[in-house]
């Protein structure tokens, strides 16, 4: 505030506003801001490191809750602020639990509708799928995204033990009396992970964000499926993932490692 910013009015205060209801009388409207001081110091912080490094920023972001809504398309005030960044020389990457093919189309074709014979900034736009497990970069040749790397979980864990897991799953719906829905996809093998959703895929949104707001019935669960896995000596853990989902990595293996190899492909110090 002291700068005379205020493009961090809207993004890092909370407004409220207050007026009189007295009976017969018109009072003034008045305002109050509560500045964020935490995020200001981040975003200040962040701005004397790019000025001294003299090299446009790694943005990194999640997908479901963050930049889209679960299950929905790129709104497009996100659309441009993306593309902004993008003909500005930003360097974006996008970290999700969710496929490739999901992510291009809520994340990249909104996005392509505010870039109109733009597409070339794609090159700046990383998308980093199924929790950072595979990592794809835009192809001008092509005009898509190519592979980088992939880690396939039967190749890691073995391909008896990716089976076992899906054993798993089963057991686990039967203690804690899941109803198998097998129409609703509960199971999906992504090849990389192997997400279990409970109430399946095809669902409503309503009943998705109602399932478990407070995720403790999936943490449960979760919990169960690592135990399980570890005492049959499979090296893989469960974690709560979206409003629904609870996704099945080898260890070591989450969004953490996506950024390190953001990082080592980006040659980012």
């Amino acid at each position: 505030k002291r700068r005379g910013l205020k493009v961090y009015v809207g993004d890092f205060a909370m407004i409220t506003e207050a007026a009189s209801r007295e009976a017969g009388r018109v009072a003034p409207r008045s305002r109050k801001y509560i500045y964020d001081i935490s995020k200001l110091a981040f975003i200040f912080g962040l701005l004397r490191k790019v000025a001294r490094i003299r090299r446009a920023p790694v943005i990194v972001m999640d997908k479901d809750e963050t930049l889209t809504l679960i299950g929905k398309p790129l709104d497009p005030t996100n659309a441009r602020i993306m593309r902004d960044i993008l003909r500005a020389g930003g360097i974006l990457a996008v970290l999700t639990g969710a496929e490739i093919t999901r992510t291009k189309r809520q994340v990249i074709e909104p996005l392509l509708s505010q870039m109109e014979g733009e597409d070339h900034f794609l090159k700046g736009l990383y998308l980093l799928s199924t929790n950072g497990t595979q990592m794809y970069r835009y192809d001008l040749e092509s005009k898509d995204y190519v592979l980088v790397y992939k880690i396939i979980l039967p190749e890691m864990i073995g391909e008896e033990a990716a089976q076992r897991v899906l054993s798993i799953i089963v057991e686990t719906m039967d203690h804690f009396a899941i109803e198998r829905r097998p129409d609703l996809i509960q199971r999906e093998d992504m090849g990389s992970q192997i997400t279990f959703r409970p109430p399946g895929t095809l669902i409503e949104d309503e009943q998705r964000a109602t399932f478990d707001p407070d995720r403790r019935k999936r943490a449960e669960v979760a919990s169960y499926i690592t135990r399980r896995a570890h005492e049959e000596g499979i090296a893989v853990e469960a974690r709560v993932a979206g409003q629904v989902s609870i996704d099945i990595l080898p260890l070591k293996i989450n969004k953490g490692f996506g950024i390190d190899k953001i990082a080592e492909v980006l040659g980012v110090p």
